[in-house]
C-alpha cells in the first residue's frame, strides 16, 4: 500500500507536458494492430494493451467525396480463437457467462459517424483479420456527406470491449468544405482530443476470461495487461472476486479509471486568452460515460466558456450554444467552442483544470443499465496566456 500511495503522490507531482498533437495521415492510411505501453500513474509502470501503434491512433481526415483506402494489419500474437467461446447462454452477457470474452487478438475495423454501406470491402463488423494477416478496406465518402468528428475502434465480436477500451481507436474527421461554415468558426484553431478513458481493472478482467474458457477446462497463458512492478499479479479467472468499481480498487490497488488526453496523464494545452478554439472531443470508454467541466475552486484562475457547436458528427440547428458540461458515452463526440479569460489584474495569465467526473453504466446485466456516479478527477489542465492588450 505504501509503494501505491507513493507513485500515487508521484503522478499529481510530476511536471505537466504540453498536449500532444496526435499524428494525421490522408487516405491512403495503413494501421497497425500490435502491443503497446499503456502507463499506469497510480501503480507505476506500464501494462501491455492493443492499440494501432500509440494511444490512441492517428487522426483520419477526410473531404466527402473522398474515397478512404486503409490496410488494417494484424501484427498481435496467437491465442484463443473464436472457438474457445462458449455460445450456449450469450443472452446472459459477459458477467454471468466470462466465457463470451475470446479472440482477443482477432480483430477488424468499424466506424462511428460515416453514412455509408457495409457492403464489398467496406465497413462490416463481421469483417474478421486473424493475427498475422491483413485486410484491405474501401469507404467511399459520399459527395454530399455532413462534414463531422467521429471514430474508428475494432468491432470483432467477443473482443470489442477488451480491444476498442484497451486503447484501439482513434479520430476521423470528415472536413468541412470551403464557406460551408460561419467564417469567425470557420477561423478558428482546432484541438482533436481523444479521451481514452482507461478502466485497468475491467480490461485485466476481460483478459483473464479471454485466456480461459472456463467451461472447457483450457487455460492459456496470459502475455497483455502485466505489470512489471507486481509481475505476479494476475486477475483470477475463475472467481473474478475484486470489484472494480469500489472505493477498495481506488483507495487500495491504484487501478481506479482515469482519462488520458491523447495518449497523456494530466497535460496542460496552453491557450490565449479570449481567442476561441474548436476542441474536438472524441470518447472512447468501457461501460463509463463521462461529464467534462470546471470546477468553482481557489485552483481556478480563468473563467472558460464552452459552446456546443455539434454532438456526434452532427451540428446543431442552432449553434453555437453555451452550456456548462459536456456530456459524452462511449464512442461519442462533441465538437465545442471553447476560450478562457483571466481576471483584470491577471498580467501574466492564469489557469485553470477541466475535470471529468466518470458515470458508471454497468452492460450485460438483463438489458438493464442502471447509473451510478463516481468520482471527479482532473483531466487535464488549462495554461491561459495574457492577451496582447494586457502584455
Amino acid at each position: 500500500r505504501e509503494q501505491l500511495a507513493a507513485a500515487r503522490a508521484a503522478a499529481d507531482a510530476a511536471p505537466t507536458q504540453e498536449l500532444r498533437v496526435i499524428p494525421e495521415v490522408r487516405s491512403p492510411v495503413t494501421l497497425t494492430m500490435t502491443a503497446v505501453k499503456l502507463p499506469l500513474p497510480y501503480i507505476g509502470g506500464y501494462v501491455y494493451t492493443r492499440a494501432y501503434g500509440d494511444i490512441p491512433g492517428p487522426t483520419i481526415r477526410v473531404k466527402p467525396g473522398d474515397t478512404l483506402k486503409i490496410t488494417l494489419k494484424n501484427d498481435l500474437g496467437p491465442g484463443p480463437g473464436i472457438d474457445a467461446c462458449d455460445m450456449d447462454h450469450t443472452n446472459l452477457g459477459f458477467f454471468m457467462n466470462p466465457d463470451v470474452i475470446c479472440a482477443l487478438n482477432h480483430t477488424n475495423l468499424h466506424t462511428h459517424g460515416l453514412h455509408i454501406s457495409p457492403e464489398g470491402n467496406a465497413d462490416s463488423v463481421f469483417r474478421h483479420v486473424q493475427p498475422g494477416s491483413s485486410d484491405e478496406i474501401v469507404l467511399p465518402i459520399p459527395e454530399n456527406h455532413m462534414a463531422g468528428t467521429h471514430l474508428y475502434h475494432p468491432h470483432f465480436h467477443h473482443s470489442t470491449a477488451a480491444q476498442a477500451g484497451g486503447g484501439a481507436h482513434g479520430a476521423l474527421i470528415v472536413e468541412d468544405p470551403p464557406g460551408s461554415l460561419p467564417k469567425f468558426i470557420e477561423d478558428m484553431e482546432e484541438k482533436t482530443l481523444v479521451l481514452s478513458l482507461a478502466n485497468p481493472a475491467k480490461v485485466m478482467r476481460f483478459e483473464a476470461w479471454g485466456h480461459a474458457t472456463l467451461k472447457k477446462g483450457k487455460f492459456w497463458k496470459q502475455q497483455l495487461w502485466r505489470n512489471p512492478v507486481y509481475p505476479d499479479w494476475q486477475w483470477d479467472a475463475v472467481s473474478g472476486t475484486l470489484n472494480e468499481h469500489s472505493s477498495l480498487t481506488g483507495d487500495h490497488l491504484g487501478i481506479d479509471p482515469h482519462v488520458y488526453v491523447n495518449g497523456q496523464y494530466i497535460p496542460k494545452v496552453t491557450l490565449k486568452e479570449n481567442k476561441w478554439y474548436r476542441f474536438r472531443f472524441v470518447l472512447a470508454a468501457i461501460e463509463m460515460r463521462v461529464e467534462l467541466h470546471q470546477n468553482d475552486h481557489s485552483e481556478d484562475q480563468a473563467a472558460c466558456e464552452y459552446q456546443l457547436l455539434a454532438k456526434d458528427g452532427i451540428y446543431l440547428h442552432e449553434a453555437p450554444q453555451r452550456v456548462h458540461r459536456i456530456s459524452l458515452v462511449s464512442g461519442s463526440r462533441a465538437d465545442v467552442a471553447f476560450r478562457c479569460s483571466c481576471g483584470f489584474l491577471d498580467f501574466n495569465g492564469c489557469t485553470a483544470t477541466m475535470n471529468f467526473t466518470a458515470l458508471w453504466q454497468p452492460m450485460g446485466v438483463g438489458g438493464l443499465a442502471p447509473t451510478v456516479e463516481s468520482s471527479t478527477y482532473k483531466m487535464m489542465r488549462i495554461v491561459t496566456e495574457p492577451s496582447a492588450a494586457k502584455s
